[in-house]
């Protein structure tokens, strides 16, 4: 069948998770498409081995219309089926059959003759992964000592100059400055911990093990702290650039690759122990799976510019081919954890006022009115509404909720 064909007479039906079909009139979109991957390098081999795991899940914007007599009760009862948590599938035109997760649902009834649903669908694996019976913060907390337990030995792999001692140093004060901005009440501690790793460095050239072991405390410290997985990402994220602004010399690229590992595997960890309001809807779980895997990426892409040709044997480094599985397995399994997570949490939803109302009435509606009137100051500052809209929220206001 031509793509024509299929545009023209294929057939677009939305089987909710409580087994409701929908058949709405619908509109081509785009679609996205990440691999896991990683990057190998052997010594005495030319080129590097570039290993693509199995894609990650696939985004589709899903844009469809109900329309005729009766198709206000139409869309409610799609809302309502919408809300059943368990996956859809979706017979697509041109996707074929996918299945999974609404991260957000935006509703317009602004045309009084149809009402326009816009998803934001993100394909699912099938079945939890991985399928065992070890809870997901111990089974990604193991792995993550794993990684930091290969950085070690990855880090091991040179012999330390009195050079190095200040590039190490100087990297370890600056990455405590930054991070210990999120220490809150625990910055005391952390500064211990910051301060013995900063001292460690002294005996980089006798003792490198105990160096090297103390200089990931300055990440891992992190994973105790009171802010949010969000926060903690970005952090991270922005000391590894400052990591690798440092890379100069040879050397240099142990102390990048070992402590950017160690860096990504804080965040993995960090991840599946959120704070109660980390996860509100499956868009929060969405960026926070966006910013490892762009972490992830630029930090393969990063190794990969740090190498030059074998034949420059003063020069010739390799990423450590045990370091970089045992992360990209990390990775991985933390990626299929958190979309397993979504299941659970809810899904945005967008709606425009089709009529003058206020916060009273529209928190009613679509939340509920609780007697300490935390759902009322809780949808007002999801919705940005400032003093002048308290008493008055005009028709066509856009009005986002979760459920």
């Amino acid at each position: 069948m031509s793509w024509k064909d299929k545009i023209e007479n294929g057939i677009f039906k939305i089987i909710t998770g409580d087994g409701k079909s929908y058949k709405p009139l619908w509109k081509p979109g785009e679609s996205s498409l990440d691999f896991n991957t990683a990057a190998y390098n052997f010594i005495n081999l030319e080129g590097t081995l570039v290993d693509r795991k199995k894609p990650q899940s696939s985004k589709y914007p899903l844009l469809f219309w109900f329309q005729g007599d009766d198709h206000i009760d139409e869309v409610e009862a799609f809302m309502e089926s919408a809300k059943d948590p368990r996956a859809w599938e979706v017979e697509h035109p041109i996707y074929g059959v996918i299945k999974g997760q609404p991260i957000g649902i935006n509703r317009n009834d602004r045309n009084y003759s149809i009402t326009e649903i816009t998803v934001d669908f993100w394909e699912s694996i099938a079945v939890d992964y991985p399928d065992d019976v070890i809870s997901v913060s111990d089974r990604i907390a193991h792995k993550s000592k794993l990684v930091r337990g290969a950085a070690i030995k990855s880090y091991l792999g040179f012999k330390p100059e009195t050079a190095d001692i200040s590039t190490t140093k100087r990297t370890a004060i600056q990455i405590a400055a930054d991070l210990i901005k999120l220490a809150g009440e625990k910055k005391v501690g952390y500064e211990n911990t910051a301060n013995t790793a900063i001292k460690s460095v002294d005996k980089l050239i006798s003792n490198q093990i105990d160096t090297i072991t103390k200089q990931q405390g300055i990440f891992t410290g992190l994973i105790g702290f009171d802010a949010s997985v969000k926060k903690k990402s970005n952090f991270i994220s922005n000391a590894i650039t400052s990591l690798l602004a440092e890379v100069d010399k040879k050397n240099d690229k142990y102390l990048y690759e070992s402590q950017a590992a160690t860096g990504i595997s804080t965040i993995c960890e960090a991840a599946v122990n959120p704070l109660p309001q980390d996860y509100i809807s499956r868009a929060d779980i969405d960026e926070v799976v966006n910013s490892i895997v762009a972490v992830h990426g630029e930090y393969l892409k990063a190794l990969d510019d740090q190498q030059v040709s074998r034949y420059e044997i003063e020069k010739t480094w390799n990423p450590d081919v045990n370091l970089q599985i045992q992360l990209n397995d990390l990775v991985v399994d933390t990626i299929g954890s958190l979309q397993s997570l979504a299941f659970e949490a809810k899904q945005e939803r967008i709606i425009y006022t089709d009529k003058n109302t206020n916060l009273i009435l529209l928190t009613h509606q679509y939340v509920g009115l609780d007697a300490d009137d935390e759902n009322i100051q809780r949808f007002r500052e999801i919705n940005n509404i400032k003093n002048e809209e308290l008493f008055t929220i005009k028709k066509g206001r856009k009005i986002k909720y979760y459920a």
